[in-house]
C-alpha cells in the first residue's frame, strides 16, 4: 500500500531521491485520513534505511495520532485568546473609570455636630476625583482639609463655617485648595444643615464642586474686559488730544483771518 494514500490529496506528492538521501530522524506534523474519510492530525517521524552501498532503499515512518494534543492546544489557544480578550476589556473598563473620575466635579462630605461643635467628618468616595485625596487619607489626618486650603483663604473659610453654625442657615463659600497633585483649584462648598426637633444642628452635608474652569473663564473675561477698558481709555485720551489739537488749529486759523482783515483795512 502506498502510505501517501493516507494523506489528503493536496498533501500527496512523490519524494525524490535527493530529498530523502540525507534524512535522519525527520519529524513533522501532518494530516492523515481515517477510513471514513475524516482528517486527523498526526506526528510523523521518518528514518531512511540504506542498502549495503549506502543508498536509500526504504523509509520507515512512525505515525502518532495527536488529536488529543491538538484539542488541548486548541483549548489552550482559546483560553489564551479569551484571557487576552478579558485583558482588553479590563483595560477598556479602567479607561472608562478614569474618564468617569475625570468628569466628576462634585463630592459630598458629612460633618457631625454636638453642642454646636463639629466632632467628626466623613468624606465621600468621590473626594479623590475632586481633590485627589481618598476618604481614608482624610480619616488618618483630621487637619488635612484645613491644610489643603490656600493660606490666604483659611481665615475666611473658618469664619464661614463658624457663621453657618451660628446662624443655622444654608450657605456657599468659594475658595482655593491645593489638589494632591499640586494644582491650585477653585471649589464651591455648599453647606446643607440637618437639625433635631429642638432646632439644634446635629450634622451638615457639604457639597464640594470643582469650579476651576468657571473661575478661569471669569478671570479671562475680566482680563479681556480690563484690556478693552484700557483700549477705550487710550482711545479716549487720543480723541481728547486730537480735539485739543483741532481746537488750537482752529484758533490759529481764526486769528490769522482776523489779522488778514485788519491788514486789508
Amino acid at each position: 500500500m502506498d502510505v501517501r494514500l493516507l494523506a489528503p490529496p493536496d498533501l500527496r506528492r512523490p519524494r525524490r531521491l535527493e530529498e530523502i538521501r540525507y534524512w535522519k530522524g525527520l519529524s513533522r506534523e501532518s494530516i492523515n485520513l481515517r477510513k471514513d474519510g475524516a482528517c486527523f492530525p498526526v506526528w510523523l517521524k521518518s528514518e531512511v534505511v540504506a542498502n549495503a552501498h549506502g543508498e536509500p532503499c526504504a523509509i520507515v515512518t512512525s505515525c502518532e495520532d495527536i488529536t488529543e494534543d491538538k484539542t488541548q492546544e486548541t483549548q489552550y489557544r482559546y483560553q489564551q485568546e479569551h484571557l487576552e480578550g478579558l485583558v482588553v476589556a479590563l483595560q477598556a473598563s479602567e479607561e472608562r473609570y478614569r474618564h468617569i473620575v475625570r468628569s466628576i466635579t462634585d463630592y459630598i462630605y458629612t460633618v457631625y455636630v454636638k453642642d454646636g461643635e463639629p466632632y467628626k467628618t466623613v468624606h465621600g468616595a468621590a473626594s479623590v476625583a475632586v481633590v485627589g485625596y481618598a476618604p481614608e487619607e482624610f480619616d488618618r489626618n483630621p487637619f488635612l482639609w484645613f491644610n489643603i486650603i490656600h493660606p490666604d483663604d483659611r481665615d475666611r473659610a473658618v469664619r464661614f463655617f463658624n457663621e453657618v453654625l451660628r446662624t443655622k442657615q444654608q450657605a456657599t463659600i468659594e475658595h482655593r485648595i491645593y489638589h494632591k497633585n499640586g494644582d491650585l483649584r477653585w471649589i464651591a462648598n455648599t453647606v446643607v444643615l440637618f437639625k433635631d426637633i429642638e432646632g439644634n444642628v446635629v450634622e451638615y452635608n457639604g457639597v464640594v464642586a470643582d469650579i476651576t474652569a468657571r473661575k478661569r473663564a471669569e478671570e479671562e473675561v475680566q482680563q479681556y474686559r480690563e484690556h478693552l477698558e484700557d483700549l477705550v481709555e487710550q482711545r479716549t485720551a487720543q480723541l481728547h488730544q486730537e480735539i485739543e489739537e483741532r481746537q488750537r488749529a482752529e484758533e490759529k486759523r481764526l486769528k490769522l483771518e482776523r489779522n488778514c482783515i485788519r491788514l486789508r483795512n
